[in-house]
């Protein structure tokens, strides 16, 4: 079983970290083969996938689109 990964993300908002646990595989399909991120990871949240996507952590995405 591959092990996850810490993934650092700094909101451009907030400017606050935030991190994400990836398996690198999955990052990887996504980032490099441009797999939907959706099927490359489908064990994060949605919060977690805006974030990697967005850089834009759940608070300030919410403030943004009340």
């Amino acid at each position: 079983m591959e092990n996850t990964t810490d993934y650092p993300i700094k909101c451009t908002i907030c400017r606050q970290w935030k991190t994400v646990k990836i398996k690198e595989s999955e990052f990887k399909a996504w980032n490099i083969r441009g797999v939907a991120i959706q099927k490359a990871m489908p064990n994060l949240n949605e919060d977690d996938r805006e974030l990697l996507i967005s850089q834009t952590c759940k608070q300030c995405y919410d403030e943004m689109f009340e």
